[in-house]
Parts: C-alpha cells; structure tokens; sequence
C-alpha cells in the first residue's frame, strides 16, 4: 500500500486511466479472463485474480483513488453496479456486494465530513441536501447515486444531532435562528416522507451514542420531539462488578418481595473477599432501595415492611463493620451533600449520583494503610490531613525546570554563570555574565528596583533560594473559567490527566461529605464554604467533558469507562497490593517530586491499561447492559447497539433498509488515532511525540498571523497611544479605526488567527514562566481565564513586558519555543544533529519555516488515508491505521526541513507614547540642535491657547512633535530656522500644530521647550481628572508624600506669589522630565540613585546644569528660598526625596521618584509657596516638570566612577544642579531670587526629618501644581 501510494498517487494526483481500471479491479473484485468477465470469490488471495479477505487493501485503494479521481472512479464504479446483480449469482454471496456498498459509502461520508463541516454555509448546505434527499432516498434507482443520497442523509444527520444537542441538550438556553429552524424542519420532514423508519432510528443513535442518552432525554423534556418512549431510571453501570452483584441485586429483591432472607444469607455467609462483597451488596442497596425513589409518587414496588426486614437484617448481619453505611443507603440518605436520589430527578444528575456513590462505597471499603490508593483514601477519608498537600493533577509553578534548563544552556557558553534572584516582592529575574548584580533595574512585574552595584544586591533583592512557589491543594479555580482540559501535567498524557483529575475531584466530594471545612480549606484562590459541593460538581462535569473530548466517545460510555475503572481498582487489590508500604510523603502527596512518581505510578498501574483496552472494555460493558435482565427489553438500547441480526436475503435495490448501511461508526478523528496509537506495540516514536504535542503544535500556523498582527498595531499605535489609554480602548474601537483605514477585512483575519491561537494554549499559559527582558514573567492568571471578545481592551494583543500586554508577547513567544523543543526532541529520538536542522531569525518566519498545518485540512486527510475499513455484516466497522505510513507522511510534510528559530527573545514590543520621548532622546537633540527656551510672553500665549483646545487635538500636536524630534536628533536642522516650516516642508505634515502661536513663533531651537510646554499642559489636565500622565516614568519617582511633607510643601507655597508658584510648576516638570527620568547605568563608576537623593538638590542641580543654552528662566530669590526650605536632611523624617517627584501623573518615570511626602513636608512645602508670588510658583511647576522629566528620570549607569543615586539626593540640590546645567542654550526661565530662597528653602539636610529627597520630586510637583492651580483660581 505504501508503494502504491507513493508511486500511483504522488501529490494527490490522479494515476493513469489503465491504473485506475487496474486498481478498481481490486476493489471490486471483478476481473476478465479470456474474454469471460466474473466477480471472484472474497477467499481468494489479492495476487492473481482475487480481493483481499479483508477489505483493508480495497478500503486503501478506494479512498485514494476518490480523494484523487472523482468523475473517473464515480463512472467505473457506476458502469460495474450496473450489471452486479446479475453477476453476483455466481459468487453466491450477496453479503459481498453489500460489504462493498458500505466500503464507498464510509469513503462518500468521510469525503463530505472534509468539504462541509464547520464551513460558514454549513447549515444552509445541509437543509439543502436534506430537501434533495426526501424523494430519493427510497426510490428506485442506480446503486451508486443510491450510496451517494444515503451518505449525505447520514452526514446531515449527524450536523442535525450536532446543533440539536447545541440547542437542547445542555443546560444553556439558546436561540433558535430561523436558519436552524430550517434545518430542523427540513430533517423532520426527511424522517416522516422518506418511506423508510431507518433515518429516523439513524439519527436517534447519532444523538444518544454522540452526545448520551441523558442528553437525548434533555432533548425530549425541552423540545417537542417524540422519538421514543423514556424510561426514567438510569442504566445499572454497577454490573460492571461481575456476577456476583447481579446475583445480590436479584436476591436484594426477592428478599424484600417474599421476607425471606434465607438465599442472602447463603450469599453472604462464606465470600471470597469480605470487602468486596460489602461492596458489591451495598451498590446493589443502592441500586434496587435508593434508586427506587427516582419514581416519585408512582406505586412502590417494594412495602415498608419488606424493606424494614432487609435493613434489620443486613445491619445485623456480621458482615457489616461500618453499620452507618448501609443504614443510610436504605434511608436514601447516604449524602449529606446533593446527591440523594430525589423524584424525577433528571438522568445526567442520577449518573453522576451513581459514579459518586461507587466510589464513595470503593473509597468506605478498601483495605490497606500505604497502597498506591491512599493519596485518593485521605483525600476522601481524611481531608483535613490533606488541605497542604499538592494535589494530583494541579497545575505547578515550573521556575526550578527552567533554572534547570537555562544552567544547561551554559554549557553552550562558558563565558554565562546565569544566576537567579529575586526582587522585594518575590519575583524572579536573571544575571547573566559573571552573575553578580553590577546594575539597577526595575522589576517587569512589580516595578520594584533589582539587580545592584559592586556585586552588592539593592536592599530587599535576594538570591534565589530555589524555594518552590507552586500553591498546595485545588489550584485550578472555579470550572466556569475553564474549558475542556488540552493540556497534560507532567508525566501524564491527556487522557491519563483528565481521569485521573475526575477521580481526584470525586474523592475531594466524598471528602466534603466527610468534612466540608477541610474541602473548602484546600480550595484555592478561595471560595463560600456553601459554594463547595457545587463547585466540585461543576468541576467534575468538565472533567467528563474533557473525557468525552480526548477519547471521543460520548457520555455514556466514558460513564461506563469510570464505573469499569473502579471495578478494576477492587478487582486488582489483591493481598500484594494491600501489604505495599509506600512512604508517607508518597501518601501524603508531601512536595511536587512525591506527586509526579505518584501520578506515573498510579497512570501505569490503573488508567493506561483500560486506556489501551478501551474498544473492548466498552463493547463488553454495552453487552453487559444490553443482556441485563432489568432494562434487557428497552427498545431504545435495542437501537443504539444495534442487536438486530443481518437479513438473509440482502437486495441492494433496497439498500436504504438493510441495517447494516445505518450502522453508527466513530468518525475518524486525531483523538480516536491517538486512542488507537495507545494499544499499539509499535515504536514509532516521531508519531507518539507529534501526538503527544499536538494539541499545542496545531497553533504554531498561527505564529506569522500573529506577528503580523502585533506589527499592524504597534505601527499604527507606537508613540501614538498611552499604556493608559490602550486598556481603554477595545477591539470593536480598533474595528471601526480599522475600517476607515480600509485595513478591516485584514485585522478581523488576524484577529481570528490570534483568538484560535489564545484558545488553544491560554490553559498551559497559566503558570509558564517567559523569560522576558532578563527577567522571568507570567501572564495572570486572569488574563489566562478570559475570552477574547469585542470588549477586550487592545493592550492584550500588542506585545509588552508585563500587564495585559503580556497575553501577546507569551502566547507568541510559548508557540516559537514549542517549536523548537520540539524539533531539539524529534532531533535526539531520531539521532540527528540539531546543527543540522535550519536556523531562522524570529524577524523572518514565514509558514515555510514552521510546523504549519490545519487539523482538519491537512492532518486528518492524512489520518483518513492511512485507515483502513475492515467489514463483518452485523459486527460493525472495524478500522485499522497504517502507523508507519502515517508516520513517515507526517515527517515528510510536516517535519522536513523545518526551522530552529533564532532569538526568540527578540519579539518586538511596543513603545507607548509616554515612553518614546525622553531625557535621553533630548540629550541626543541637544548635541544636534542647540535648545533655548520659549521666550516667557510667547510660552505664555501658548498655554492659554492649549488650555482652549481638547485634550485628544493636543495629543496629535505631541504625537507630531515626538515624530519631529525622533527627525531633528538624528539629522539636526539650522537652530533659527521655523519649526512649523521643518514639520511641514520637509517631514510633509499637514497642519503639524492646532495652536497658531506655536506656528509662528517656534523655532528648531524652542523645539525642547516646546515639547516641555504641551507635555505640562498635557499633564495638568490629567491630574486635574485625576488621570495618569507621567506614564512612561520609572515607578521609583512615584513615591506618596507623607501629610507632613504635605504640610511643608503647602507652607513654602503659601508664602510664594503665584507667578513663582507658576515657575516652579515649570520647573519642578523640567526636572522630572530632563533630569530625573534619565535612564542610569547603573555600572558607570558616578552613578547615582538619583531617587534617594533629597528634591530640593535634585531641583537646585537640575538649575545649575539646565540643558538649555542660555537659561534666562527667572527664578528669583523668593523662589530659591522656597525650594531650599524642601526638607533634605537624611534624618529629617520629612525628608523630600527625588523619588516622590512624581504622582501618578507621572506614570512612565521610575517609581524610585515617586516616594509619598509626610504631612511635616507638606506643611513646610506649603508655607515656602504661600511666601511666592503667583508668578514664581508657576515658574517652579514649569523647572519641577522640566527638572524631573530632563534630568531625575534620566537612566544612569552604576558602574560610572561619578554615578550618583539622584533618587537618595535631597530635591533642592536636585532642583538647583539641573538650574546650573540647563539644556537650554540661552535660558529665559525668569527665576528671581525670591524663587531661588524658596528652593533654598526646602528642607535638605540629611538629618532633618523632613528633608525632602528627589525620590519625591513627582509627589512635590503635584503639590505645588495643586497649590499654583488654587491661587490662580483664587486671583481669578
């Protein structure tokens, strides 16, 4: 067969007509000799003349010749059922035709399956096949469009069933679209005019064997369907047990019928086991005595008196220790918990009850102290002993694997002592090189310093001690958030990790009726003590469903499954189990290690072997039920496994009521290949690791989508949008941006790539650790557990270090390393060389480089190639997969020459609008084009016409500004020249300002100035909205005043003038903007912590050195006076320091600046401005903002021999150094000398209480912002 396939059906193309009559002679089994034409008999061997004895070659050949040759298979196929009939006399066997009709008529529906289901016209295709079918599908005509009409009406069946259980079968209401209705109509129309009963019986099995019979029953009680009669008891899946309970149930009830307990008595009075007999009689208690209370008011079957006599007897029997038991078994009363068996209790729920109590009966009897079971006994038995253990199945902090890995990839690199630590809050981050810290940096997660100087750690920061951050007990969170499980824990596989989950969350309910406080204590994050039997329902549901979803089958067999599990558990505990000694931090599920031995241990030993046995462990349990004398007789079950027997005489006249053609049959699916896989000997290790990683590789075809979309909108919002305003805006704000940039058709592609991709993985995000930025980053959990709609804020889809925009950067980052760990494994299993495999920058993937494929496109027409139908007339269908083929197909397409991806740390991030302009690009402008200040009249016109324009117009004039200024640092211009004619003339930007002073009157020189002026204002109006505008600003300036340095602050202010006030507005700005948020490094030897140093010498540095050329900012003595009153001493409890420059006003500056003022130093603060004019305060605010965005924010290197932490820096040295090294080249900031006593004035000496650092720069700003803002409005 592989040679056929690889040599007649090359890349899906169709062989020559001679080689498909050739091989079309093998399906049918028809060939010519000597002019006399004959089907051969099916014993015959393939070679020669004759078919396989089974169908598997013709099933092969079949299939490709009809994905491949459609007309020219459709006509050979119909010229030979032409005459079949009259040649099948010959063979006497019509069984064989028959077998043939269905071999094409699975290839017909498998075929349809591929080319309609999921499409977007899916529904409307389906009614229309539907209305096509109703006159044909009885009628008389050729036997080939006959198979064509019946495998449509099986497909459109099948969706049917699909969208019926949609509507009606789960617990959500939904609404029935007109299209739906349709599609009902058009199925119930079918069913009634079709002349045959077998559609109708087709689509009932369908529902029940896809979706459960109590989905089925759902169905009835909401719709108006009346398929079938009901029955209102569940199926007896404690059959399971073995004959003995068949026994004790029949004996249960004559007992209670006649009073006579002489025939239990011989049951019970020399057992093989005594614990498994309990068991056994008490799920037969409950069977026949509990279950009975499902009828409601309906005659009882059994008296009082009867079941009176049968409790005293069994209670008093000597085989009974635990005498509660079976007492409240009797009583109905056996959970405290919902659970008891109510009237008309709906049939989902009494299964549910059902599985709980054979395991509540298991987990009451089974003996043995320290069995490979005893994790689930505490967990069940004794809760309260298992609140801090690490439960199976729970998903765990995996730091330790990476550190593992990360000192690994040293070997690479022998010049890398990667070293791990951890910053004041806990998180994690890395030191590369020789591993000691030699630099400040601030932590992606918290904002919080890390690293150090000198090799000396920054206080707070530590060495990692390698403690494990994984959370004990129930870690998972409520069921509602998540979705059928996709990916494995540890060891497990997927289908060993959802059961062994379920039987988890079953013993933690058993565990809750023994003790719900000690459940609700292992519940994490937590929840209502109340909420707890409700919340591990809901979770045990979503493990079914997970169950159902991986080994694809539905409901009722993955019950069954469950039921078996725990009848294998009882049968299997022999005396050699019973005597195991595991130790007690095995049985205590102690740390993670204990655990993952324990899950393998137990997968191994209990799952694993029902997994692989699974067809036939289901077939024996259906048989089971079906030969049960209770419900034997239920014509329902007759259907769904289908007991009636092949007719004897088989005419394909009338195919479409010959039940073989309507059997039910597992559609070919990754899961039922992955299941079937399991129960194979073979190695073949590509194909077991491919499917092992499958439910994550399927979203690697994502990646370019991804990257595509991230660049679409960091090009669009990059420097243009604040972090602020990005959590703001939504995806449905982004739509309507996008359609009138005529980009909407793309960007809703894009985004559907990207919300598949975010689904398939979201769950495994919860809790990977992303290097990111030489630190270890994770996703919140609660990003992890939210869908992606109309209403999600557009900061989850574009890439950044931490908050939501972490949801894009992990997810693309996960899917890169996926790839390549899973090509580093196929390398290792197959013995290859890795270095072999190509390499590709992270900036240049395309789909050619990745492990690109569609699920339903491209692997499973594979898997359906490489399976083969095996047939035996009322038998059902039998497939069997060619695994080597697959397997070398996979890697040819798949595999072959895919790509190591280079530098996947290297994912571009946005840069927002608050972070793109800075101290360090005004530097570089500086160096081009030499600065001066705006002259004071026309700053002045300039702030009154901005006060008149709206805040989104004064953004586009600093979105335009940032662009002019990212040009001008880099190519200069003539200093005199006109701004407004460089933005418009030579950047070609249409209206660059809305205000006309600003045309006119800023030069390339003013530039700086100009910027300063739109960003105070910008600033202004946001902290008058209480809105964030220091966005970009490390968080280390953002330190709160205490209420004394409140007090002084408003002090030094009250005795300002307003005009002062208004210039140290001005100035408190520049500094923050030009000084403190310069980025440091912190390994230059002159590094300072600028945010450590007091405000006022921040302030008072930021004057003596003002990047402007010629400073004439008049600052007069007042204000000096006043900014050296701000507390600095290093004792002053007010102490003002630089890190507490800014508010959150000032959200992009280090918060090293932003430390709280005292009360004490805004008092002082306070009584310095209330000494100022009005005119020299607003001075102040302007040479605060200038002072903090120029100079305090400005990164500096700590190995620099004059590295100084500004932050420790009183703010008036701070304020007064940036005065005497302005960047402006002719400086006009009127600073009289009332200003510069104010300045002076703020407290600085290190042992003054209140001494006021640079580390509170920011909060100072606001301050005398605040105070400017009221006296204006007080002059007014």
């Amino acid at each position: 067969m592989e040679v056929v396939s690889q040599l007649c059906f090359a890349e899906g193309t169709p062989p020559s007509q001679e080689v498909i009559e050739k091989l079309l002679s093998y399906i049918i089994g028809h060939v010519g000799k000597k002019r006399v034409e004959r089907v051969v008999s099916k014993e015959l061997t393939i070679f020669d003349d004759s078919i396989d004895p089974t169908p598997v070659v013709r099933s092969f050949l079949l299939q490709q010749l009809m994905q491949t040759s459609g007309h020219e298979i459709e006509n050979n196929l119909s010229r030979y059922f032409n005459h079949a009939s009259e040649l099948v006399r010959t063979t006497g066997d019509p069984h064989h035709l028959v077998e043939l009709c269905q071999l094409v008529l699975q290839c017909m529906e498998d075929s349809l399956h591929q080319q309609y289901v999921n499409r977007e016209d899916e529904v409307a295709m389906v009614t229309k096949m539907l209305r096509e079918a109703i006159p044909n599908i009885a009628q008389e005509v050729q036997t080939l469009e006959k198979i064509d009409h019946i495998s449509k009406v099986r497909f459109c069946l099948t969706v049917v069933a699909k969208y019926i259980y949609t509507l009606f079968g789960t617990g959500q209401k939904n609404r029935l679209e007109p299209d739906i209705r349709r599609l009902f109509d058009a199925a119930a129309k079918l069913c009634e005019e079709c002349g045959s009963p077998w559609p109708r019986r087709y689509f009932v099995k369908q529902l029940c064997r896809c979706y459960g019979i109590d989905s089925y029953q759902t169905v009835l009680t909401k719709s108006d369907a009346s398929f079938l009669r009901w029955v209102e008891e569940c199926h007896d899946r404690y059959i399971v047990t073995g004959d003995e309970y068949k026994e004790l149930r029949e004996t249960i009830v004559t007992t209670v019928l006649n009073e006579d307990a002489e025939k239990l008595q011989q049951l019970l009075q020399r057992p093989k086991e005594e614990w498994q007999t309990r068991i056994k009689l008490l799920l037969a208690l409950h069977r026949e005595i509990s279950m009975n209370n499902v009828y409601g008011g309906q005659p009882q079957k059994f008296t009082d008196k009867g079941k009176e006599f049968l409790g005293e007897f069994i209670i008093n029997h000597a085989l009974i220790i635990h005498k509660e038991v079976p007492q409240r078994i009797l009583q109905n009363a056996l959970w405290r918990l919902p659970g008891n068996i109510v009237p008309r209790m709906p049939l989902a729920e009494q299964n549910i009850s059902c599985l709980l109590t054979h395991c509540f009966v298991l987990m009451t009897e089974i003996p043995g102290k320290h069995t490979l079971l005893t994790p689930l006994l505490n967990i069940a038995r004794k809760p309260q002993k298992m609140v801090s253990s690490y439960l199976p199945t729970m998903p765990q902090d995996e730091l330790l694997e990476i550190k593992e890995a990360v000192l690994a990839a040293r070997r690479n690199n022998v010049n890398e002592n990667p070293v791990f630590y951890r910053c004041p809050n806990g998180h994690p981050y890395i030191i590369g090189n020789c591993g000691q810290p030699g630099a400040v940096g601030v932590c992606k997660e918290c904002g919080r310093e890390i690293g150090g100087q000198g090799h000396h750690l920054r206080p707070g920061n530590e060495l990692d001690a390698g403690v494990d951050r994984t959370e004990k007990g129930h870690v998972l969170g409520p069921a509602a958030r998540l979705g059928p499980l996709r990916a494995p824990e540890r060891k497990l596989n997927r289908a060993s990790c959802a059961v062994l989950r379920l039987l988890t969350h079953m013993s933690m309910y058993i565990g809750a009726n023994v003790n719900e406080q000690a459940a609700w204590q292992t519940i994490k994050p937590t929840i209502q003590q109340g909420d707890v039997p409700l919340f591990i329902l809901e979770h045990i549901d979503l493990d079914l469903t997970s169950i159902q979803n991986i080994l694809g089958k539905n409901r009722d067999e993955i019950l069954a499954l469950i039921h078996f599990l725990l009848a294998q558990i009882m049968n299997s505990h022999t005396l050699a189990v019973i005597g195991e000694d595991y130790p007690a931090k095995v049985c205590g599920l102690k740390d993670k290690d204990s655990r993952t031995q324990w899950e393998d241990e137990f997968a191994k030993r209990y799952i694993m072997p029902m997994l692989q046995d699974m067809e036939n462990i289901l077939k024996k349990c259906n048989d089971g039920i079906l030969q049960d004398q209770r419900l034997g007789a239920d014509p329902l079950l007759q259907i769904l496994y289908e007991t009636d027997r092949p007719q004897e005489a088989q005419d394909i006249v009338m195919l479409h009521d010959i039940p073989a053609v309507w059997r039910y049959r597992a559609m070919i699916t990754v899961n039922h290949l992955r299941q079937n896989l399991d129960t194979t000997k073979q190695k073949l290790p590509v194909l077991r690791l491919f499917l092992t990683e499958e439910h994550h590789l399927r979203a690697v075809r994502f990646v370019p989508s991804i990257i595509r979309l991230q660049k679409m909108l960091i090009q669009k919002y990059s420097r243009k949008l604040d972090r602020a305003e990005a959590t703001t805006l939504t995806i449905s704000d982004v739509k309507v941006q996008m359609k009138r940039d005529r980009k909407l058709k793309e960007f809703n592609h894009l985004l559907e790539d990207f919300t598949k991709a975010w689904n398939c993985v979201r769950e495994s995000l919860e809790n990977y650790a992303c290097p990111a930025n030489e630190s270890i980053v994770r996703v919140d959990k609660v990003y992890c557990r939210t869908d992606i709609s109309e209403k999600t804020a557009i900061s989850h889809l574009i890439p950044t270090y931490r908050d939501a925009g972490l949801c894009s950067y992990v997810l693309l980052f996960f899917l890169l390393k996926k790839q390549n760990l899973f090509l580093q494994e196929y390398c290792a299993r197959f013995k290859l060389k890795e270095e072999s495999l190509p390499k590709v920058h992270v900036k240049n993937i395309s789909a050619a480089h990745l492990i690109s494929y569609h699920p339903d496109r491209d692997l499973l027409p594979m898997v359906l190639a490489n399976c083969n139908y095996s047939f035996e007339v009322g038998q059902g269908t039998k497939v069997e997969y060619n695994f080597t083929n697959l397997e070398r197909q996979l890697m040819d397409r798949f595999l072959f020459s895919k790509s190591i991806i280079n530098n996947i740390n290297e994912i571009e991030t946005i840069t927002y609008r608050s972070e793109s302009t800075n101290a360090v690009v005004f530097k570089s402008l500086c160096l081009r084009v030499k600065q001066e200040r705006l002259n004071p009249a026309v700053q002045s016109q300039i702030c009154g016409e901005l006060r008149l324009k709206s805040l989104p117009e004064l953004n586009d004039s600093m979105d335009k500004l940032d662009i002019a200024i990212s040009f001008l640092k880099s190519v200069g211009s003539d200093p005199e020249s006109s701004l407004n004619n460089f933005m418009t003339n030579t950047l070609k930007m249409d209206n660059p300002f809305h205000i006309p002073k600003a045309q006119q009157a800023s030069r390339c020189k003013n530039t700086m100035s100009l910027w300063i002026t739109f960003a105070m204002e910008r600033a202004k109006y946001l902290a008058r909205y209480d809105r964030k505008a220091f966005e970009g600003i490390s968080e280390n300036y953002k330190n709160a005043l205490t209420e004394e340095q409140i007090s002084i602050i408003e002090d030094i202010l009250n005795k300002l003038p307003l005009e002062q006030i208004d210039v140290l507005v001005e100035l408190l700005f520049e500094c923050i903007v030009l000084k403190i948020d310069v980025p440091q490094n912190m390994d230059d030897e002159d590094y300072v912590d600028i945010s450590k140093i007091c405000l006022r010498d921040t302030l008072i540095g930021y004057l003596d050195a003002c990047p402007y050329e010629e400073e004439d900012l008049t600052i007069d003595e007042t204000l000096m006076t006043a900014i050296g009153q701000l507390p600095s001493d290093k004792e002053d409890p007010n102490r003002i320091s630089t890190a507490q420059s800014i508010e959150k006003a000032f959200e992009g500056i280090s918060e090293n600046y932003k430390n709280a003022l005292t009360e004490e130093q805004i008092s002082i603060i306070e009584d310095i401005l209330n000494k100022l004019p009005l005119e020299q305060i607003d001075v102040l605010v302007e040479l605060l903002f200038e002072c903090i965005v120029l100079k305090i924010d400005v990164p500096q290197n700590m190995d620099d021999e004059d590295y100084v932490d500004i932050s420790k820096m009183c703010l008036r040295d701070t304020l007064i150094g940036y005065l005497d090294a302005c960047p402006y080249e002719e400086e006009d900031l009127t600073i009289d000398e009332t200003l510069m006593t104010a300045i002076g004035q703020l407290p600085s000496d290190k042992e003054d209480p209140n001494r006021i650092s640079t580390a509170q720069s920011i909060e100072v700003w606001s301050l005398v912002n605040r105070v400017f803002t009221s006296k204006q409005r007080q002059r007014r």
